[in-house]
């Protein structure tokens, strides 16, 4: 929200409705998380990028990391990579749903193929999750045992 003077304010502002300050309390944890989550290791990573060994070097590693032959052929491969998998994934997806959708009258059956294709994505997560689990549970966590 701008003012007249054309200054940027933060925050809902005094003339606000009790709705758009109920929608800013929303979403101060949204960009909490943001910043926790993107920002603050953005910040760490560029910081870690101008020194080496904790010692600040200035543009040196860009500089080595440009020179390096590699660099091209990697950013080539890529691309390339980008280039075909993308689309192909966009368009297979796509033709895959617009097949169910078209061909299937049934509700019941296109909420089965559309889960079906879903448990793919979610088992990793789901997985990872449990062994977690059995690696952090108070009574028998693996993590427990070895540290005791």
């Amino acid at each position: 929200m701008t003012t007249i003077t054309g200054r940027l304010r933060i925050g809902p502002g005094p003339t606000a409705t009790r709705h758009e300050r109920l929608a800013f309390r929303l979403l101060l944890p949204v960009f909490g998380t943001v910043v926790v989550v993107a920002t603050i290791p953005f910040v760490l990573a560029l910081i870690q990028s101008v020194t080496r060994a904790g010692e600040f070097v200035g543009l040196a590693n860009y500089v080595r990391a440009v020179s390096n032959p590699l660099l091209a052929e990697s950013l080539r491969q890529t691309a390339i990579y980008a280039l075909i998998v993308v689309p192909s994934e966009i368009l297979l997806g796509m033709g895959l749903a617009l097949l169910v959708h078209r061909t299937i009258r049934s509700a019941a059956v296109k909420a089965a193929i559309y889960v079906l294709a879903i448990v793919p994505i979610v088992i990793p997560g789901v997985a990872a999750g449990v062994i977690f689990r059995l690696i952090f549970a108070p009574e028998y966590g693996l993590l427990n045992f070895i540290l005791e």
